[in-house]
């Protein structure tokens, strides 16, 4: 698995007020995956917001609490990323 510099939000840019448990830096959570190799991701909080892949990237929509969060898997075409 080829993996860049993650880049993450801070923890002050998650608004945790509604969510049934808090989560704290370094806390494992598991997210899915959208297309890709992969069917889910332990990361920990903060998640990265890209991971690269051979032949991808998967891109983090982590709007809302953590259940509802998803990396969804960009094709790597000639430099060019697509949805597939």
């Amino acid at each position: 698995m080829m993996v860049d510099a993650q880049v993450r939000h801070t923890i002050e840019w998650y608004d945790q007020s509604a969510w049934p448990y808090p989560l704290e830096p370094g806390d494992r959570v598991f997210i899915r995956c959208d297309g890709g190799p992969g069917l889910s991701r332990l990361e920990v909080f903060p998640p990265s917001l890209e991971l690269n892949e051979p032949g991808g990237t998967y891109v983090l929509a982590d709007d809302g609490p953590p259940h509802d969060w998803i990396y969804h898997w960009m094709v790597n075409l000639g430099g060019k990323r697509t949805t597939r």
